[in-house]
């Protein structure tokens, strides 16, 4: 901003590249760190090869909803920053005015960003769980679009970007993280980078085929048919949200099945058990590889025998108990024996 109010708007150019060196600067000194993080989680210095990304895509209906929703939310941020931009030349028409308005634009949104990160980000998504906050990203999107095209002038778009920014960088980020959790690590190396680099750049590519398309057909109008377009692609991603809980139980399912043979002899109520520490899924579907003895008994059906020699009998209980504050108490009562 400073720069914009003292020097011409071309001084920023070396002023970036510095910034751009600095980092550079900074990633090259976390190699060592993660090639010893490298080295502990492969085990040996034989690391497992990495999986097929495309056949692990097709086994996985959950990383196919990951990418749409992505590609959907790149899409309609592309649009809407566009939007942005063009009614900001209308109130600054200079670059040096330009300039100034990002600066302190970008820098009041990042500031907005991080309280909202280290004071609603946890309790939103322990209160909403993860797709719902996941959720908010194309609601407040699409909230905002309708804004801008009904309510003229600068500002409804400076909140409707500014807010899609927030969602996007706390709230959706923070979800968008956790729903790679239930996938197998070789599953994640093997698809992550592509779903967060590759499917966001292929929303960039068709929002902005879109936003080309309608400035050739109808330039007049192009702000408000943008914005109508916004609020489409935000409401489309916003169905496709509903799907993610469903995605992430079913490969939390995958996970747990592909892992069953790793489990040291356990017996049938062991099993049981552990399938019950994911408590709050529906996990009824759900069969061990290569086991079909007959259903799983419930959390309620695990007696005090499990627990012969341990004296703290209602802490098995507790364990095995359906409800979730029982479940965390009982966790938190001490360190747990090999036993429990």
């Amino acid at each position: 901003e400073r720069v914009g109010a003292t020097l011409p708007l071309t001084a920023m150019l070396p002023l970036l590249a510095a910034f751009h060196v600095l980092s550079a600067g900074l990633v090259l000194g976390v190699r060592p760190a993660a090639a010893m993080l490298a080295g502990q989680e492969s085990g040996d210095a034989h690391p497992e090869p990495v999986l097929s990304a495309r056949r692990t895509f097709q086994a996985s209906p959950h990383l196919r909803t990951l990418v749409l929703l992505v590609v959907l939310t790149a899409m309609a941020e592309g649009m809407l920053d566009w939007v942005f931009k063009v009614r900001a030349t209308e109130y600054a028409p200079s670059g040096e005015q330009l300039l100034r308005l990002f600066a302190w634009f970008y820098a009041t949104v990042a500031l907005l960003t991080i309280m909202v990160q280290t004071t609603m980000l946890r309790g939103t998504l322990t209160r909403l769980g993860i797709a719902r906050s996941a959720a908010l990203l194309p609601a407040g999107v699409s909230i905002g679009a309708l804004g801008g095209l009904l309510i003229p002038g600068l500002l409804p778009l400076l909140m409707a970007r500014g807010s899609e920014s927030v969602l996007h960088n706390s709230f959706f980020r923070g979800a968008y993280e956790l729903l790679f959790n239930p996938l197998p690590l070789r599953e994640k190396r093997a698809t992550k980078l592509l779903v967060d680099v590759g499917a966001a750049r292929l929303g960039d590519v068709a929002g902005g085929a879109l936003i080309q398309a309608t400035l050739l057909l109808a330039a007049a109008s192009a702000g408000s048919l943008l914005l109508g377009a916004t609020m489409v692609v935000a409401f489309t991603a916003l169905t496709v949200t509903r799907r993610l809980h469903r995605g992430y139980v079913g490969a939390l399912a995958r996970n747990l099945e592909l892992r069953a043979d790793q489990l040291p002899g356990a017996s049938a109520d062991d099993a049981a058990a552990l399938l019950q520490t994911v408590g709050g899924f529906d996990l009824s579907q759900l069969r061990a590889v290569g086991r079909s003895e007959g259903p799983v008994s419930r959390a309620t059906d695990i007696t005090p025998e499990l627990a012969e020699g341990e004296p703290e009998t209602h802490r098995v209980r507790a364990l095995a108990a359906a409800e979730a504050p029982v479940v965390r108490r009982a966790l938190m009562d001490g360190s747990l024996t090999p036993a429990l």
